[in-house]
């Protein structure tokens, strides 16, 4: 037998102000069951109808839960734990994250185009995802807004780095007289 056998239903994604990161799970769920309905209609059939053909959807995520054993799902006193393995994969999307349980274990798979992102952006996205789960493994009833999106290392360099933008300047002119010269030194900008 050859052929794919997963029906993707697109949802969007939509969050209010105070929601928990459980509510949002449980609404995507709620969401994805209401559109089973339509599941009779194909993706490459609702990319045809839509205005925006292939490009209806950039980012797919996937958590393939062919079977799920609710007590895996606890995350044990120990917390999670993430490894990065390298591999090659194809998608038709920009981004394709999928996540399924292999025992113990939350297994995460993400396909990228590489001639929109390089691999450092990709790990980027891993760290954040990383993150955002060991954030909602702390706390599932924290609200979304409190959840850190990025890391520490990124903070540092947002706030110190990118921020530091101190310069000399002629303490002795006014702020008129200091962009009237930047002004005769680069008149064509």
């Amino acid at each position: 037998i050859v052929g794919l056998f997963i029906n993707t239903i697109p949802i969007r994604v939509r969050s209010r102000e105070n929601m928990t990161m459980l509510e949002l799970l449980n609404e995507l769920q709620n969401q994805g069951t209401e559109s089973d309905q339509y599941s009779y209609c194909s993706l490459a059939e609702i990319q045809s109808l839509s205005q925006q053909k292939n490009e209806l959807i950039k980012v797919l995520y996937a958590f393939e839960n062919y079977f799920v054993d609710e007590e895996k799902l606890k995350v044990e006193e120990g917390g999670l734990s993430f490894e990065i393995e390298s591999g090659r994969g194809q998608t038709s999307y920009d981004i394709t994250l999928s996540a399924y349980l292999k025992g113990d274990n939350l297994i995460f798979n993400l396909l990228y185009n590489p001639h929109l992102y390089v691999k450092e952006e990709i790990q980027s996205i891993l760290s954040r995802i990383q993150a955002v789960l060991e954030s909602f493994a702390a706390n599932p009833n924290g609200k979304l807004s409190e959840i850190e999106v990025i890391t520490e290392q990124e903070r540092v360099q947002i706030l110190g780095e990118f921020n530091n933008t101190a310069r000399e300047y002629a303490k002795d002119q006014t702020v008129v007289e200091l962009l009237e010269e930047q002004v005769r030194k680069f008149p064509h900008r």
